[in-house]
């Protein structure tokens, strides 16, 4: 009689660590999957917050060039991009010019003269750009990337 009762006593005790195990388990996987979600908006961020540090690289190089191509006495003050186009817009980018120096035709972007002797040789560009996610994206976190840059023209 008392070897049924104390196999009664173990079936019990097996039923309930099965539902501690199971919980247990249940735990883990809930853990897993949420930490997997977030890894992935993680990597998407990171990944797009590469990009634009390295659009404002290139767009610092545009900037330069575009300064280049063009007359003294006709200044560039803002250059505004789309990248990579304007169907699918992913970062946009401004580029705001200064002219520092002796730059008689820059208007109102313009600085001092910081030379003794006048001349267009002696012209400083600070360029900022900004880039900034497109809000068409719907990201939880906006990307937005400032870049300050001195060049000597």
């Amino acid at each position: 009689m008392q070897r049924e009762n104390n196999i009664i006593k173990r079936k019990g005790m097996a039923l309930l660590m099965a539902i501690f195990l199971l919980i247990i388990i249940g735990s883990i996987m809930a853990v897993s999957l949420s930490m997997s979600g977030t890894t992935v908006a993680r990597t998407t961020n990171d990944y797009l917050h590469e990009q634009a540090l390295l659009l404002s690289s290139s767009a610092t190089e545009y900037a330069v060039l575009a300064i280049s191509g063009r007359d003294k006495n006709n200044t560039l003050p803002v250059i505004n991009a789309i990248y990579p186009n304007a169907v699918n817009p992913m970062f946009d980018v401004t580029m705001n010019i200064r002219y520092i120096g002796d730059c008689p035709g820059c208007a109102n972007y313009y600085i001092g003269n910081l030379t003794s002797t006048p001349t267009h040789e002696a012209t400083t560009v600070m360029i900022d750009v900004d880039v900034s996610s497109n809000p068409a994206l719907n990201l939880n976190e906006p990307i937005r990337y400032h870049r300050r840059t001195l060049q000597k023209l």
